[in-house]
């Protein structure tokens, strides 16, 4: 059975809504899975269906930042949740010195940011 883009979006959108995630964060996650279904990448395989709910009150924590370095801890939360405040960090560092190295600790389903670091990349760094 073929599935167009928009239909794996809205549902995959719908099923982290069903879970309790919030607006952005659900939106994102059907974005982060179809981008890498469609790049031949197994988006589906990365993550557990049914969706499961949130980390409740979850809050990306700066951990250790200098130049070129930071550490961001998820708190356990999904890649949907945090992964597009991970890229922007990077890309802002890496605009700034160059060089960037950003690690996004205590995170399910890392292999998701993978669709955030190419939109930052088509950003030009």
């Amino acid at each position: 059975m073929k599935v167009s883009r928009n239909e794996m979006i809205t549902a995959l959108s719908r099923a982290y809504e069903g879970a309790g995630h919030e607006i952005g964060d659900y939106e994102d996650a059907g974005q982060l899975v179809t981008w890498l279904q469609m790049a031949g990448l197994s988006g589906f395989d990365r993550i557990s269906l049914p969706p499961r709910a949130p980390k409740g009150g979850a809050t990306p924590r700066l951990v250790f930042e200098n130049d070129d370095i930071a550490v961001l801890d998820a708190g356990g939360a999904d890649v949907c949740e945090h992964g597009s405040l991970a890229a922007y960090l990077m890309h802002s560092k890496a605009n700034k010195s160059g060089f960037a190295i950003i690690e996004l600790a205590n995170c399910r389903y890392p292999g998701l940011i993978l669709r955030s670091l190419s939109m930052v990349a088509q950003l030009g760094v």
